[in-house]
């Protein structure tokens, strides 16, 4: 996890002070019918608007020779893979972030 996660967190949590900003930017998965790319997004990370799990943006990989596998419910809100008769499958979040770009606006405190 990286200190920018920890400041969105924070901000959609009403932690921090109230001047300043920070935009979201990236793309995620696209949950269409046959996506060719993924889908780009960006807003504004407000005070107790945003929720960003921290396992936003994590993959989970089950290992298919598991002498004891884990059932998907373990890892909710994870993006999962598995095998599943000699395919892949996937459980992808409704936000499943492939890259994101945070950018933060604080004031100048220095001035007067």
């Amino acid at each position: 996890m990286t200190p920018s996660k920890f400041n969105r967190m924070g901000i959609g949590a009403g932690f921090g002070t109230n001047d300043t900003r920070m935009i979201l930017r990236g793309t995620m998965h696209d949950h269409a019918a046959n996506p060719a790319v993924p889908k780009p997004f960006a807003f504004r990370v407000r005070p107790n608007e945003w929720n960003e799990p921290w396992c936003a943006g994590l993959n989970v990989f089950h290992n298919p020779r598991a002498l004891h596998p884990l059932e998907i419910e373990v890892f909710g809100g994870y993006a999962q893979h598995y095998q599943e008769d000699g395919k892949i499958k996937s459980y992808l979040p409704k936000f499943h972030p492939y890259g994101v770009q945070a950018i933060s606006f604080a004031p100048d405190r220095l001035k007067g």
